[in-house]
């Protein structure tokens, strides 16, 4: 339910290839963000590392768009929704592939059993456990807010979650901004409440309140002609700005603030689907892959374990010699390994837990 998005015209496989897109995006940020630089030759990764250092910020996406996507959930659910429902729909689509990655962590010996139990329930970078730092974590963070508004949306309807949404964006920016001199981190304010938390439910609120605006605005261009236009220049515009900075090393400047709104401008452009883009990218075969995004960001750090001994401890000088070919075959193992792991472990799970948990 949760991949559905609220449109006129059923799914919309641009942004799906949009996730895909960006998941891959974030595999290639993470391997060149200490996983493979013990392997290579000292210096010879600087330069692509450097270039590809803000896709740090590709997570702020997914936190919008995941935001976006909770306002469709619960908008199609309206006086029906289920408070039991939407927490075992949540279940089933994100614990499986995490629990996956859990038991795969503790086999190869690079988890704890306590830490292990701890991210089982949720609990990473939520301010209840020591683990605040890694790559899974925004997925409990998520899972909570996620929540909390379902929450909010039973108990006090749709107009007070969506002012409770604002107050949330604008507290969760700016305490993130305060702390980090403008950017967005991972510490604690005042000691006492987690950044992540607060980063992780600005971003799902900036996409729920785009949700909620985008359900009552009106087109504002009648002139398909005129609107394909705009449209195209925006979803150009916004392409280019943000391949440049989070792949070629362009800065976006002094404030985190920037790459948030740029993803929200791409977001709508996706979103409508009137530019020459998203009409292009709006295909089923296109955007196939937007599926296997959630199971390739979690599965990551395991294929990275795994392409250790298997790949980079064993041909150093394919390593030191064809960096950028190895990049791009580390890169296609790990979105393949998160693919394998959606066909065996995340749809079959999901839907096993999905009519158990549903009574059926």
């Amino acid at each position: 339910m949760e991949n559905k998005l609220a449109a006129d015209r059923g799914r919309n496989h641009a942004l799906d290839f949009l996730r895909f897109a960006m998941s891959v995006g974030i595999v290639l940020y993470h391997i060149l963000h200490k996983n493979i630089i013990p392997y290579v030759p000292a210096g010879s990764a600087d330069a692509i590392s450097a270039a590809v250092e803000n896709a740090y910020y590709l997570v702020e996406f997914f936190l919008i768009l995941g935001g976006f996507f909770l306002w469709g959930t619960l908008e199609k659910a309206g006086k029906e929704f289920s408070f039991f429902s939407f927490l075992a729909d949540k279940v089933a689509r994100l614990w499986p592939v995490l629990a996956f990655e859990v038991v795969c962590a503790l086999l190869l010996g690079k988890q704890g059993f306590a830490h292990a139990l701890q991210e089982l329930f949720f609990l990473r970078a939520t301010g209840l456990s020591p683990l605040r730092t890694g790559i899974l974590w925004y997925i409990g963070p998520y899972f909570w807010i996620a929540l909390l508004f379902g929450g909010l949306y039973r108990t006090f309807g749709k107009e007070k979650t969506v002012f409770a949404a604002a107050v949330l964006a604008y507290v969760g920016y700016c305490a993130n901004f305060t702390v980090t001199g403008g950017f967005l981190g991972r510490q604690e304010l005042w000691g006492i409440v987690p950044l992540s938390v607060l980063r992780v439910g600005a971003g799902i609120s900036v996409g729920f309140l785009y949700g909620a605006f985008r359900s009552k605005c009106p087109p504002i261009l009648r002139s398909k002609t005129a609107a394909c236009v705009l449209y195209t220049a925006a979803e150009a515009g916004a392409v280019f700005y943000l391949t440049q900075r989070l792949f070629f090393g362009k800065s976006f400047g002094d404030t985190a603030m920037t790459p948030v709104l740029m993803f929200l401008i791409l977001l709508h452009c996706f979103a409508e689907r009137k530019g020459l883009l998203t009409r292009l990218l709006d295909r089923p075969l296109l955007g196939a892959g937007g599926k296997f995004a959630y199971s390739i960001y979690v599965m990551q750090q395991i294929s990275f374990y795994l392409m250790i001994p298997l790949f980079w401890k064993r041909f150093p000088v394919l390593l030191a010699t064809r960096l950028p070919l190895c990049l791009l075959l580390s890169t296609a193992f790990s979105a393949g390994f998160g693919i394998l792991t959606y066909c065996l472990v995340e749809r079959p799970a999901k839907r096993f837990l999905s009519a158990r948990l549903s009574g059926k």
